[in-house]
């Protein structure tokens, strides 16, 4: 196998080479092997820190847990953001952001749920759009399950302490 793709380096035999099957198809089988390893260690998660904002007075984090971590591949964006509220976190005023890790499409949507921990642990489920490119969360507007508007200092509830917003999902890269 004296030649390779000039895409991915695979190699494969020239015309003139004498047939050796068994041998040709090692030699690919390990090139794609070591081509799927690269893939998967580029394709790992990474950690960052999400901002946490809102329309109105910002909220503030205190001794809550902010977390978030994401997985690009290509344009590809997996994201998964966890917000919980401690004894010592304050609400703020207005609608809420979380600031993604790579802007974003236009109407991508992310799954959003908000855990109402003083209620039983209700849960309500929606989704996160993005209404513009940015990362910083001020192009997002998350929904739950009510009609009442965006998640934020008073939808669905009034958040408290061990309260989680939650946002996941797949988006494609601006």
């Amino acid at each position: 196998m004296a030649d390779t793709t000039a895409t991915y380096l695979l190699p494969y035999p020239e015309s003139t080479d004498a047939p050796e099957v068994w041998t040709d198809v090692q030699n690919l089988a390990e090139a794609v092997d070591t081509a799927l390893g690269d893939v998967d260690a580029r394709a790992a998660w990474s950690s960052y820190t999400p901002a946490w904002t809102s329309t109105g007075t910002a909220p503030a984090l205190g001794n809550g847990t902010l977390t978030g971590a994401y997985k690009q591949v290509g344009s590809t964006v997996h994201v998964r953001i966890v917000l919980t509220l401690g004894s010592t976190s304050t609400v703020g005023t207005g609608s809420y952001r979380l600031s993604l890790p790579v802007g974003g499409k236009v109407m991508s949507l992310l799954s959003a749920l908000f855990k109402d921990l003083s209620a039983g642990s209700t849960r309500y489920s929606g989704t996160a759009e993005l209404a513009s490119t940015g990362a910083t969360g001020d192009n997002m507007r998350i929904n739950v399950d009510t009609n009442q508007g965006a998640v934020g200092a008073a939808i669905p509830v009034v958040p408290a302490n061990g309260d989680t917003l939650i946002l996941c999902g797949t988006y494609e890269q601006a």
